[in-house]
């Protein structure tokens, strides 16, 4: 919509400008004269055909009237009417015209008379051969020297055409006006320079602007600056022609000055002369699904971390809370699983080896252990469990997952069905099964959820032999034998677990990278074929990298669980070769991504007002650093009340620095201070804090004392009960 156009009260102007009439100028009065004199002597030769070929190679009929508006004659108008000379004298040419017209013809004559001013006005008029035909009347009064009016001159032109074209033009503005406004992603026409030229009201919803307002700002002032010159050099990039369309997921900055994901594409509009004449943009909302791309990351990062459960060994006196604590760690995994895998129902069955006895351990979307539903849980083992194993226990036992055809969907009463089913084995032992469905349909399961399902059922299986190993313990005739066997099974346990869990991270990897091969291939086909045309491939190989680098965060944690191994063997290693490390610029990042993951907390930033806008450089690794500090911050935020206030420090003390975590917590006793940096050491359940649902590891500071060993530092602690404790750490400055 051009800027001129737009009306007063903001609302959207037509798209087909007003319709210009056919005029004859005030200076033509002569000519028409003129020619009026030519069609009396024409009339007087009785050339009735010669009129009327006139009229119709013309579309115009001259004409001239006394002040009173009556004629004499009017050749050209019989010859186009049919009408006769006496039917047409006086005011008798009225009758050629549309019944519903007349009264209007003969207002407006008697207002231009008495005003004696120039008229214009459309009637429909008959013509010879009974067709109704539209024509423009326009009429010029001739005065006399005292001012009066002596008679009229004029002209009536068929714009019959004129009108279909315009009705034709303004049902397809209709047309166009109702798709443009009903579409569901945002349209707009913006000029060269920025400025909207028309926008539709999806666009005005999503960008949270009026159209009015939209008239101010440029579509640079709604994106990201970051963004703002990528964009422009691809926008040049279209009105050179180098490419035909530009697609970007991008920021909008909306109107309450909120940013918001956007899904942009851009194209050039030319004129007839083939120079660019605006831009054409098309905005889809993708918020919620980068809400949900954000969550699906949450929960995988969640799920990795619950393996980290896998290495805690409680203390004999806890051995009968952990019972319990193994089913909550089942279920918190099948709450993920259904989560991630976006599935309806998720289960989890141990087996015990020793019984057979089939243990219901987690469900999501139905009840297992409800008493109410026992016989619903007995007809689900005989349904189940036994037509299952039969029918797939070579398949299982071969640790192949097994997709359930229409013909053997397992079924409960309530119309719950299963479509794929997961073995659990640890030790090539088959200790359970992972079963999950999508309601009462098949699913199609690509390759890269059926490596995350064997990932979830090998981290379930290593969560029940993890339990296992502590009924074991618990078991043991003698307390120190007990408590030697279970560690040594855990060093071991440790190690197959990071096997296993990056077993299938490498199998993802090595799927993403084909995909990511072939689609590329795929992609270049098509734009060969396509001849330039733009490729629907780009947000496919986004996604694909996307996942590729969740899956290099993934790995990498799943290194870490194997540092805790090698810790015990002297055998850990840096993530890479000490580099200057700038603290200031750690420190600052630390705090902003702590402050981000725990908004409703305060975190402090306490840094030197000298050094606060300076360097202080160490030779180190900043992720090995980084994670020592994120640990200490989340020590103190789980251990201190909601509303108080954590702070992160940092002084130099000569050739060393000393970062430092304070709390306002409970604190810790002088026999918690001695042992809290011990492996598996775990602060009492009943000090916890009211808020915590979690009371850690007992891995992360014994963890961050190695790394912070292997970098020539030390470790610790200042702690008083009631008042909180302040966890810190030194560093060797560069020379």
């Amino acid at each position: 919509m051009e800027r001129d156009q737009k009306q007063n009260n903001g609302e959207t102007p037509p798209l087909v400008p007003p319709r210009r009439q056919a005029t004859i100028a005030p200076s033509d009065v002569q000519q028409l004269a003129r020619s009026t004199e030519t069609d009396n002597s024409l009339l007087l030769s009785g050339n009735e055909r010669h009129y009327r070929s006139l009229t119709s190679t013309t579309a115009q009929i001259f004409w001239t009237a006394k002040a009173n508006g009556t004629v004499e004659d009017i050749p050209m108008w019989r010859a186009y009417t049919g009408q006769l000379r006496e039917e047409v004298e006086g005011r008798g040419w009225l009758k050629a015209l549309h019944p519903d017209d007349i009264k209007r013809v003969i207002a407006e004559g008697q207002r231009a008379f008495r005003d004696g001013d120039i008229f214009e006005l459309e009637y429909r008029l008959l013509r010879y051969d009974g067709i109704y035909r539209t024509f423009l009347a326009r009429g010029i009064p001739v005065f006399e020297l005292d001012g009066h009016v002596r008679e009229w001159v004029g002209a009536s032109t068929d714009i019959t055409e004129k009108k279909l074209l315009e009705d034709e033009l303004r049902e397809s503005e209709q047309r166009f006006r109702a798709t443009f406004e009903q579409a569901e992603i945002g349209i707009a026409h913006i000029d060269l320079e920025g400025h909207f030229l028309l926008a539709n009201q999806k666009f005005c919803d999503i960008s949270g602007f009026t159209y009015t307002q939209l008239q101010s700002p440029t579509i640079g002032e709604l994106l990201l600056t970051e963004e703002l010159e990528t964009i422009a050099e691809n926008v040049y990039k279209l009105m050179m022609g180098e490419i035909q369309t530009y697609c970007k997921e991008v920021h909008y900055i909306r109107n309450n000055g909120l940013p918001i994901w956007v899904n942009l594409t851009l194209s050039i509009v030319r004129d007839a002369m083939g120079k660019p004449s605006y831009c054409l943009s098309t905005t889809e909302d993708i918020t919620d699904r980068k809400l949900e791309e954000r969550r699906t990351h949450d929960a995988l990062n969640a799920l990795l971390a619950m393996a980290e459960s896998l290495v805690v060994l409680p203390d004999e006196t806890e051995a009968t809370s952990s019972i319990f604590t193994a089913h909550e760690i089942t279920q918190n995994l099948t709450e993920l699983t259904c989560k991630v895998l976006g599935c309806q129902h998720v289960g989890l069955l141990a087996l015990e080896p020793r019984t057979d006895e089939i243990i219901p351990m987690a469900t999501v979307g139905f009840a297992l252990n409800d008493e109410k539903n026992e016989a619903i849980v007995n007809l689900f083992k005989q349904q189940f469990v036994e037509k299952l194993t039969a029918t797939y226990m070579t398949q299982l036992q071969a640790n192949e997952i097994v997709i359930v055809d229409q013909e053997h969907f397992p079924t409960l009463p309530d119309g719950t069905h299963f479509t794929l089913v997961a073995p659990m084995k640890v030790y090539n032992q088959f200790i359970g099964i992972l079963f999950l469905g999508y309601g009462t349909e098949e699913h199609a399961y690509t390759n890269n959820k059926i490596s995350l399902i064997k990932a979830v059922a090998r981290l379930a299986a290593l969560i029940i032999e993890r339990q296992r190993l502590l009924n074991e313990r618990a078991e043991a005739q003698a307390a120190e034998l007990a408590q030697r066997e279970a560690n040594r099974r855990m060093d071991d346990f440790l190690s197959i677990a990071s096997h296993e869990l990056r077993t299938p991270l490498t199998t993802i990897s090595i799927h993403i990278q084909m995909a990511n091969r072939l689609l590329h291939k795929v992609q270049q086909q098509f734009e060969e074929e396509q001849q330039g045309e733009h490729s629907l491939y780009a947000p496919l190989q986004d996604m694909l990298i996307g996942t590729e680098v969740q899956v290099e965060v993934l790995n990498r944690l799943v290194n870490d669980l194997i540092d805790i191994s090698r810790i015990q063997t002297n055998k850990l290693e840096l993530h890479t070769r000490l580099q200057p490390c700038d603290l200031i610029v750690l420190l600052q990042e630390v705090a902003t991504n702590q402050r981000y993951r725990t908004p409703l907390r305060t975190i402090n930033l306490d840094l030197p007002l000298a050094q606060a806008a300076s360097s202080i450089f160490v030779m180190a690794d900043p992720d090995r650093i980084t994670q020592v500090i994120v640990n200490y911050l989340t020590n103190a935020l789980t251990y201190s009340a909601p509303d108080t206030i954590v702070t992160l420090a940092l002084q130099t003390q000569g050739d060393k620095v000393r970062i430092a975590v304070c709390d306002q917590g409970l604190g810790l006793s002088s026999e918690e201070q001695a042992n809290i940096w011990d492996r598996f050491y775990q602060v009492n359940n009943h000090r916890m804090p009211m808020h915590t649902t979690s009371v850690g590891l007992g891995l992360g500071l014994y963890i961050s004392r190695s790394l912070v060993e292997q970098h020539g530092g030390q470790v610790g602690v200042e702690s008083t009960l009631g008042i909180g404790s302040t966890f810190w750490f030194t560093l060797p400055l560069m020379p």
